[in-house]
């Protein structure tokens, strides 16, 4: 189902062009959950509708899911209902990472009981709630060879076509803008999909060639889109595919690709190409205020300081907005009042010292379980998982649901899938290779066949 949902995909996002955004964003929408609803009894195109959902959903939360709370939540009610009733495989799936997000959850919970803005808290509680439920639909898509691959194929595609065609319409002026912030992670949630199927593609295939190009086309819309912490996360991806990418010619006919691509998509979007540049160059301009240069991002910075220092128990979950306004001094945007912009200033401010130290444990969780799997490939997804997961939350909050669908993702793989391979065991391994110790620096056949096959453990 794979290829004819990818197929579909890239169909609905060419009609856009015809049909218009909101109409296409619908019909996308709807075919994901029907996917997911399929999936209750196949399992594999329950888990793509979801990356499709995931996908998608920084925009359909400014285009389509509007109108309050339970709109917005959606796809968190649905997920935390499916990890709900799959409670016992929810249960065998909170490994340390998963530990380690269940004490933030309680914090936050505690953090309730004396907050200003219950709504705002809910609301970031469900985001992580909803956590589980991914976790859960990664377990009932196992017996599937290729399912991460197809996962990659799908969100990629899906993000390299639809920011193509988003960038031509927000160009020629047929739809409204979207924040440039917001956007960015609608091509970079086909980064993190990439990420994670790259290096699982057996080496020098078709398959890493497509993965390749199409990490080229979103880092191009990423960059056009003007997004500076978009940017800086989607070279840390781009870097981490060509480091995952074997043999020097293919790292060079990569960063050559890139080059071609970007030149060519630059003349076609010269308009966007001039915004773009200005918010990157702006940084460097001596004769404007820090305030200026980060879009009063600094000064956000300052603030949530001194009420750290004033509160380092913190204010209460969601009272980010009610604390900085009684320390606001500086003539700020609006929305620079409302919300923290970081996960990092959010949970130090309102969660305190504990919270912001739970949440680092968490986001290095990840590297750690990678290192102590002893598997090559844990490693380095779990590293790369920490370090995206840290840099984004420097530039966002909880609410985007291609964060956690790689935290998910990448929870799974490195706990469940590589398990067989923690300790020497001789692999027969398909495709024509004869038997090896596929465990010792995960440099060879066995170092992804376990991922598009179970190996199969010789006497």
């Amino acid at each position: 189902m794979g290829p004819i949902l990818t197929a579909a995909s890239v169909a609905i996002w060419l009609s856009v062009l015809v049909i218009g955004l909101e109409q296409g964003l619908a019909i996308l929408t709807i075919t994901g959950f029907i996917a997911i609803l399929v999936g209750v009894f196949r399992p594999t195109l329950g888990l793509l509708g979801m990356g499709l959902l995931c996908t998608i959903d920084p925009l359909t939360r400014v285009y389509l899911m509007t109108g309050g709370l339970f709109r917005w939540n959606t796809l968190n009610y649905f997920l935390i209902a499916s990890a709900i009733f799959a409670l016992p495989i929810t249960a065998r799936l909170i490994n340390r990472s998963m530990q380690v997000l269940v004490v933030l959850i309680l914090l936050m919970l505690v953090g309730m009981t004396f907050t200003p803005d219950r709504a705002v808290a809910a609301n970031d509680l469900v985001n992580l709630v909803a956590v589980f439920g991914l976790l859960v639909l990664f377990a009932r898509a196992k017996h599937d060879r290729k399912v991460i691959l197809w996962v990659g194929l799908l969100n990629a595609s899906t993000a390299a076509v639809g920011g193509g065609v988003y960038s031509w319409l927000r160009m020629t002026g047929q739809v409204r803008d979207l924040n440039h912030n917001a956007f960015s992670y609608f091509p970079l949630a086909g980064l993190f999909a990439i990420c994670m199927a790259y290096p699982l593609a057996p080496p020098k295939s078709r398959a890493q060639t497509g993965f390749l190009a199409m990490a080229v086309a979103n880092l191009l819309w990423i960059y056009l889109s003007g997004s500076r912490g978009g940017l800086i996360t989607a070279v840390i991806c781009f870097l981490y595919i060509l480091h995952s990418t074997r043999g020097v010619s293919a790292k060079w006919f990569g960063l050559a690709s890139a080059l071609v691509i970007g030149l060519i998509t630059i003349q076609t979007f010269g308009k966007m190409n001039e915004n773009a540049a200005h918010r990157y160059t702006k940084l460097f301009d001596d004769e404007l205020s820090d305030t200026n240069k980060t879009s009063g991002r600094s000064d956000l910075f300052v603030y949530a300081a001194d009420i750290f220092l004033d509160y380092p128990l913190g204010v209460g979950t969601g009272g980010f907005a009610n604390a900085y306004s009684r320390y606001l001094t500086g003539d700020l945007e609006s929305d620079h009042m409302k919300v923290s912009h970081s996960a990092w200033m959010k949970t130090l401010v309102e969660n305190g010292i504990l919270g912001a130290f739970v949440l680092l444990v968490f986001v290095a969780s990840f590297a750690m379980e990678g290192i102590s799997s002893g598997h090559y490939l844990a490693r380095q997804l779990g590293i790369i998982s920490s370090i995206i997961l840290g840099v984004s939350f420097l530039t966002r909050e909880f609410q985007g649901k291609a964060l956690w669908f790689l935290a998910a993702g990448a929870s799974y793989l490195i706990t469940t899938r590589f398990q067989c391979l923690r300790r020497p065991v001789r692999l027969r391994v398909g495709w024509g290779y004869p038997e090896r110790n596929a465990d010792i620096r995960g440099d060879g056949p066995g170092s992804w066949a376990d991922t598009v096959g179970e190996p199969q453990v010789q006497p």
